[in-house]
């Protein structure tokens, strides 16, 4: 059965990092996708950053930069998975520790198109 694994961390000086140890490892692909936590946003507006009101959810994620990413794999073979957390803890860090990120393995009972490719 293919796994989706997911790994969401707001350190954008090493997604990129990630990602490509991932694919190093055997993942056929790595997709990186810019997030904005609500946690963040309701920061942001409590500090008087953001005006209640006064914008859209569409316009405050446009004016500010993302504060996660979300890197997404899909893998055939469970083989991989433990080091491709091995590498993402060598990278950022013991996951337990705050703002380092959160890593999870999803079951895909069906998967198409899975293509891998040449480095």
């Amino acid at each position: 059965m293919a796994k989706l694994v997911v790994l969401i961390t707001a350190r954008d000086d090493v997604a990129q990092q990630v990602g490509e140890s991932w694919m190093q490892i055997g993942a056929p692909g790595v997709t990186i996708i810019e997030g904005h936590g609500l946690q963040r946003i309701r920061e942001r507006s409590k500090a008087g950053e953001i005006l209640p009101g006064m914008m859209s959810l569409v316009d405050i994620l446009r004016a500010n930069q993302p504060s996660s990413f979300v890197l997404v794999a899909l893998v055939e073979h469970d083989a991989i998975i433990e080091p491709m957390l091995k590498v993402t803890q060598d990278i950022l860090g013991d996951l337990h520790s705050p703002e380092n990120g959160i890593f999870f393995v999803i079951d895909v009972e069906r998967a198409v198109g899975i293509r891998y490719h040449d480095s």
